[in-house]
């Protein structure tokens, strides 16, 4: 008699919660970082270059959440990254997927944070689509970038998106089995589990059905992998950065933008590239790769305090550091080491990061503002409530999990900074 009053309330309650800024926390060494002051070229050329990485359970070239994902007429994940690597040197084909591409991975934060910045798309612009390959020349990602027209200010803006998630997919489908499993599809990968049996599935509720599939399976199981140290799950990333990072000049400025395990990733993959050369006193140009390390990301920017920020701001959605550093060395340990030995500790500057989360966000860590070993690091917590379905005394955490990008608060303290920021009490 209890549990259907309860369920009657439940509904009678349900809705969706709205998107909110509630209030940020930040270290000592906290200098704001507002992206529409890049926007000030100040006579100098300048591009705000802005690197994209998704986190885990994401579709390499999207899916309609019914059907499946978006496979090109291949029945899996395995065939399509087979007729990938066939295919690659085909045009028209390579066309299609690159237009696949740019419609699955960031669209409406690009759209979105353009629009804010007051840039319009180059459509004259090379897109410079690359599908990345592991060591037997297998497809297990993507890389394209974007290129919007320089403002009033000679200040250009451009995208660079990494996609690392066909490689995880493939792998996913051998142990739980494909998509396509689920409705009797042809050319089906049962895995080793076999997970995906359509039969044990329709056993479960909608609910628990929901969160099997997009959470423990295709979500945490990206996880799993990146924990067992896959080597060429991170080489997107990589990729992206050696191409970012080979573009930009001093007077350049970089925005990273994760969500989810892609922000442990991208720690990760930062850290070779913040190192300094070995034996190599020669002067190095900030902002360009030598010998594929990176010396200092960008000169710090102006500003009259004694800590300044660098050329580089970190943007963290739901990130899962927390989480996923307690069974392997810390990342942020390791970018705080490499950055103290590179050009931005000496110049006094530090690398900003903006660490994201919705409370009822169930994988998201903030991140402990009183370590003092971070001292090249300043840390601002930033939380937020996202767009998702809410039941009165429950509300839906994989919603309050995937919706930062399309939540305008975020947005805007990105490109504005955070208002209402508390900094620890005075020892």
């Amino acid at each position: 008699m209890i549990r259907p009053i309860f369920l009657a309330l439940a509904l009678l309650l349900s809705g969706c919660t709205s998107p909110a800024y509630l209030w940020s926390q930040a270290d000592r060494r906290y200098t704001a970082v507002k992206i529409k002051d890049w926007e000030t070229g100040n006579g100098s050329p300048r591009t705000i270059r802005v690197l994209l990485v998704h986190g885990m359970g994401n579709h390499p070239f999207g899916s309609d959440g019914k059907t499946g994902p978006q496979l090109f007429q291949q029945n899996t994940y395995r065939d399509l990254q087979k007729w990938l690597k066939e295919n690659q040197h085909d045009k028209e084909k390579m066309k299609a997927v690159r237009a696949a591409a740019e419609e699955s991975s960031w669209p409406e934060f690009i759209r979105n944070s353009s629009k804010e910045l007051g840039h319009a798309k180059d459509t004259h612009a090379d897109p410079g689509f690359e599908l990345v390959s592991d060591s037997h020349s297998n497809p297990i990602g993507y890389v394209f970038t974007q290129s919007y027209k320089a403002n009033g200010n000679g200040v250009q803006l451009k995208f660079y998106i990494a996609n690392w998630g066909l490689g995880t997919a493939v792998r996913k489908e051998r142990r739980f089995g494909s998509w396509n499993s689920l409705t009797g599809g042809a050319n089906r990968i049962d895995g080793d589990v076999s997970d995906f049996d359509p039969e044990l599935n329709a056993q479960r509720v909608w609910g628990n059905k929901k969160l099997k599939l997009e959470t423990m399976d295709w979500g945490l199981g990206d996880a799993a992998l990146y924990m067992s140290k896959t080597p060429s799950l991170a080489k997107p990333v990589t990729v992206a950065l050696q191409q970012l990072l080979k573009d930009s000049g001093p007077n350049d400025r970089i925005a990273v933008v994760t969500h989810s395990l892609g922000s442990t990733i991208t720690l990760d993959a930062l850290v070779p590239f913040l190192e300094q050369p070995e034996a190599r006193p020669s002067k190095v140009v900030p902002g360009r790769v030598v010998e594929g390390k990176l010396a200092s990301l960008a000169q710090p920017t102006e500003g009259p305090r004694d800590v300044k920020p660098s050329g580089l701001a970190f943007y963290m959605f739901a990130n899962q550091y927390g989480l996923l550093t307690m069974g392997m060395p810390q990342s942020l340990e390791k970018l705080n080491k490499a950055l103290a030995t590179s050009d931005v500790a000496k110049e006094k500057a530090a690398v900003q990061l903006y660490a994201y989360t919705d409370p009822n966000d169930l994988l998201s860590y903030p991140i402990n503002l009183n370590d003092s070993h971070k001292t090249s690091i300043s840390v601002c917590n930033v939380y937020v409530k996202n767009r998702t379905l809410s039941l009165g005394i429950f509300v839906d955490p994989l919603g309050a999990h995937v919706n930062y990008e399309s939540n305008p608060h975020v947005l805007q303290t990105m490109l504005n900074s955070p208002d209402k920021v508390r900094l620890p009490d005075s020892p």
